[in-house]
C-alpha cells in the first residue's frame, strides 16, 4: 500500500482518497482555491490594515484554506495561530480571551519562541510549557480583568516574535454573534478585538464565517469589519470540480466524461458535497468491481446517498419551517408552466392555509436561501427561483413529506 492510499495490486483500489468530514490539510487535494490563497499572500504582504473576512457558506472550505495557510512558509514574515470557535455556543468574553492567548503561545512555541504573561512569575516545573502556561493563564485570566491580561500578553508576543508578525485565524468568528444575542459574551468583546488589531502594529487576522458575517458587517460591529478586506468562499469553478473528481483516483478509476459532469453538476460544484458523493461511487466501485466510472454507478451512488442522512444538515441551514417550505415548493413546481416568483409563492402559502403577512416576508425569505447558497434565480420566463442543489432536490423527494412540513409550518406561524 503506498502512502497515498493507493494499492500496490492493480486490482485492489485501495483507500479512498476523498476527504469527508474533516478540513482538507493535503495539498493533493486542495482543489480551486489556489487564487484565494495567493489574494490572502499578496494583502498581508501589503502595508495596509491586515484584517482578511473570508465569508462562505457551510463545508465552502474555509478551514481548509487556513490549514493551507498555516503550513510552514506559507505566509513568509507571519506566524498563524489557528483558533476555532466551532463548538463555542454562548462563550464567555474571558473564555474567548484566555483561548486567543493560548492559541498563540503555543503557536510561537511551536515556532521555537517562548513567551511568558506578564507580572506573572514563572512556576518551576518539570510539565510541558504549554500544559505549564495553560495552568497559569487559567490563573491569570479573572474577571474584570481577562482583557488586559490578552492585551499585555500579545505586547509582550509580538515584541518576542519580531522581525515576524503573528497573525490570528480566528475560525467560524460569527459564533460570537450568538454568545451577544444571547447576553453571555458581552457587546464589548467585539469593540476589544477592533482595538487590538488597529493598534498592534505587528498583529493581523483571518476571521472565517458564514454568510451571518455578511450581516454583522452591516450591523453594530462594522467599526471591526471596516477593517478587512472581504473574500467570498463559494462554489468550486468548474473546471477545478472536475479536477476533484477525477485527479485523486487517476490510475485506479477512469469517469467517463458524462458521469464526471453530471457528479459535479449535482453537487453545484460544492466542495464537500463532491468529496461526498464521490467517496460513495468509490464504495460502489470498490464493491461492485468496476474500474469505469458510469452514469449508472453514480445512479447508484446517489440513491445510496438520498436515502441517508447526509444532506439533512443542509436541509436544517434553512433556519426555519417556512423557509424549508420555500424550499419544497420551489422543487415541486418548477417543471409547472407558471413562473415560481414571490407572487406565486404567496398564493401557494395561502392555498396551503398559511398566512403571511405581506411579499416582503417571503422576499426577505427568498433573499436569505439565495445568500446561503439553497436557491438560486433563472432568469428563465422572467425570473424564476429553483433549488441551487439538485442533489438537494433528490434528497427531498426521499426525506421530506410535503404535507407534514405544511402542518409543521403553520404551527410555527400560529405560535409567532
Amino acid at each position: 500500500m503506498t502512502s497515498s492510499g493507493q494499492s500496490d495490486d492493480p486490482g485492489d483500489l485501495g483507500r479512498s482518497p476523498y476527504i469527508v468530514g474533516n478540513p482538507v490539510d493535503r495539498p493533493g487535494m486542495f482543489f480551486g482555491r489556489a487564487d484565494i490563497v495567493d489574494r490572502i499572500r499578496r494583502y498581508l504582504g501589503g502595508d495596509h490594515a491586515n484584517v482578511v473576512l473570508l465569508e462562505g457558506n457551510w463545508r465552502t472550505g474555509k478551514t481548509s484554506i487556513l490549514r493551507q495557510l498555516s503550513k510552514t512558509g506559507a505566509l513568509p514574515g507571519w506566524i498563524p495561530v489557528y483558533c476555532s470557535l466551532h463548538a463555542w455556543d454562548g462563550m464567555a468574553a474571558a473564555d474567548v480571551y484566555r483561548r486567543l492567548a493560548l492559541r498563540t503561545a503555543e503557536a510561537l512555541w511551536d515556532a521555537g519562541i517562548e513567551t511568558w504573561i506578564p507580572d506573572l512569575p514563572r512556576p518551576e516545573s518539570d510539565k510541558p510549557f504549554k500544559i505549564v502556561f495553560r495552568d497559569a493563564l487559567r490563573r491569570a485570566v479573572v474577571v474584570g480583568r481577562s482583557f488586559e491580561t490578552l492585551e499585555l500578553y500579545l505586547e509582550a508576543a509580538i515584541r518576542a516574535a519580531k522581525p515576524r508578525r503573528i497573525l490570528l485565524m480566528i475560525d467560524e468568528f460569527d459564533k460570537l454573534r450568538e454568545g451577544t444575542d444571547r447576553g453571555v459574551t458581552g457587546a464589548q468583546l467585539l469593540e476589544n478585538i477592533r482595538h487590538l488589531l488597529q493598534h498592534q502594529a505587528g498583529l493581523g487576522a483571518i476571521l472565517t464565517g458564514s454568510r451571518r458575517l455578511k450581516k454583522l458587517r452591516e450591523e453594530y460591529w462594522s467599526a471591526l469589519f471596516g477593517l478587512g478586506y472581504r473574500i467570498g468562499v463559494s462554489a468550486l469553478p468548474e473546471d477545478h470540480a472536475r479536477q476533484l473528481v477525477t485527479e485523486p483516483v487517476d490510475g485506479r478509476l477512469r469517469y467517463l466524461p458524462q458521469a464526471r459532469d453530471c457528479l459535479v453538476n449535482l453537487c453545484a460544484g460544492h466542495p464537500f458535497l463532491i468529496q461526498l458523493l464521490c467517496s460513495r461511487v468509490f464504495d460502489q466501485a470498490v464493491d461492485g468491481g468496476e474500474r469505469t466510472i458510469t452514469l449508472d454507478v453514480l445512479d447508484r451512488a446517489v440513491v445510496e446517498m438520498v436515502h441517508g442522512s447526509d444532506l439533512r444538515t443542509l436541509w436544517n441551514y434553512a433556519g426555519t419551517e417556512r423557509r424549508q417550505l420555500i424550499l419544497a415548493l420551489c422543487h415541486r413546481l418548477d417543471s409547472g408552466s407558471d413562473a415560481v416568483n414571490i407572487p406565486f409563492l404567496f398564493r401557494q402559502f395561502e392555498q396551503c392555509g398559511l398566512r403571511v403577512g405581506r411579499d416582503v416576508e417571503l422576499a426577505d425569505d427568498i433573499a436569505e436561501l439565495r445568500e446561503l447558497g439553497l436557491v438560486e434565480l433563472d432568469t428563465y420566463r422572467g425570473g424564476t427561483y429553483r433549488l441551487a442543489i439538485p442533489l438537494m432536490a433528490r434528497w427531498m423527494e426521499i426525506n421530506v413529506d410535503f404535507n407534514a412540513l405544511v402542518v409543521r409550518t403553520r404551527m410555527k406561524e400560529e405560535q409567532r
